[in-house]
């Protein structure tokens, strides 16, 4: 399962930045990096500690995968977190019991990507203003 995370503006930086050259495709890439962990981390999140993961056994939460690598496809830079359980889409997403009964998802890799994103926000203005500031 895999849910992707798509930073407009991240094309329009990334075009920016690859007029100032490897410095700034380094900064880039460190920070969908630290964006990944970020996300690993939140989206393993249990209620209790703020966050959204459903937890009974512990093998959802120790299945999320983040390779700490920066993925290149047609232009574009990302990171991946998955996971392997094959449950796990019916507890991001939610489902309809046998009975009929529908039940919600937890939406925790949701959770986990859009803190990534309000993260990557912040450090990317931060990041903005230290090289072009």
């Amino acid at each position: 399962m895999e849910i992707i995370i798509e930073f407009p503006e991240l094309e329009r930086v990334q075009e920016l930045f690859s007029r100032a050259g490897d410095q700034a495709q380094g900064v880039i890439d460190g920070l969908l990096i630290q964006s990944g962990w970020y996300m690993h981390r939140t989206a393993s999140l249990r209620p209790h500690q703020g966050g959204r993961m459903p937890y009974d056994t512990g093998t959802l939460q120790a299945s999320l995968y983040f390779d700490g690598q920066v993925h290149r496809d047609a232009g574009l830079s990302y990171v991946e977190v998955t996971t392997n359980v094959h449950y796990a889409p019916y507890q991001e997403f939610g489902w309809r019991s046998v009975s009929g009964r529908d039940i919600p998802g937890k939406g925790f890799l949701r959770y986990g990507a859009q803190m990534a994103k309000e993260y990557m926000e912040r450090e990317f203005a931060q990041a903005m203003d230290q090289l072009f500031g």
